[in-house]
């Protein structure tokens, strides 16, 4: 049932943004991005995430945003749309449709927005139509070098994980929709990669 139910929020979100998929390759220019600023507040520098080797991760790049991430190199990498990715495992297969006509498009996805005008995540939030932080009071955390919002159990038509975090003038939005301990534990590690 859970299987169904994420197969039809991720053909609903994808209708509803036009998305199509196609393989993103490797770009050549890495550009490193700031250290998230940290206010004096109460951030969790403790992470309960299982210690993953990153070493043998393959690496994504991205020149119009300019940033990388390390990802597992038995997954693959979709460009959905401008600024939309989504992370599967090798072993799935993404884009065929299922016995319900619904297509898997990967268990992870990632959303990158612009931030032009540097606000804080609450701020920026406060700006768009749907506000996270309405909806739940998050987790503060360090993952590295970056502070990230982390909302648990984020209510949809499934429950899923969201952590949102700033790199320059981005918001980056990372989304669990197959909430196991290992693609926690992926995006965590992913994170500190950035």
């Amino acid at each position: 049932m859970k299987k169904y139910l994420l197969t039809i929020l991720i053909l609903t979100t994808l209708v509803l943004t036009g998305c199509l998929s196609k393989p993103q390759t490797n770009q050549n220019t890495s550009v490193v991005p700031e250290e998230s600023e940290v206010e004096n507040e109460n951030v969790n520098t403790a992470t309960t995430t299982e210690e993953i080797d990153t070493s043998d991760w393959k690496t994504y790049r991205n020149e119009e945003y300019g940033f990388e991430f390390k990802y597992p190199e038995n997954w693959k990498i979709f460009l959905l749309d401008d600024n939309r990715i989504s992370l599967a495992p090798n072993n799935k297969e993404v884009g065929i449709p299922d016995k319900f006509g619904f297509k898997y498009f990967g268990d992870i996805f990632i959303t990158i927005y612009k931030n032009e005008n540097l606000l804080d995540l609450e701020n920026y939030y406060n700006s768009q139509t749907i506000n996270l932080f309405n909806e739940r009071t998050p987790e503060t955390v360090m993952l590295g070098k970056l502070k990230v919002s982390k909302f648990i159990d984020f209510p949809g038509i499934i429950e899923t994980d969201i952590y949102v975090f700033r790199i320059k003038d981005l918001v980056i939005e990372i989304t669990a929709f197959n909430k196991i301990d290992e693609n926690i534990n992926i995006i965590e590690r992913l994170i500190t990669t950035i």
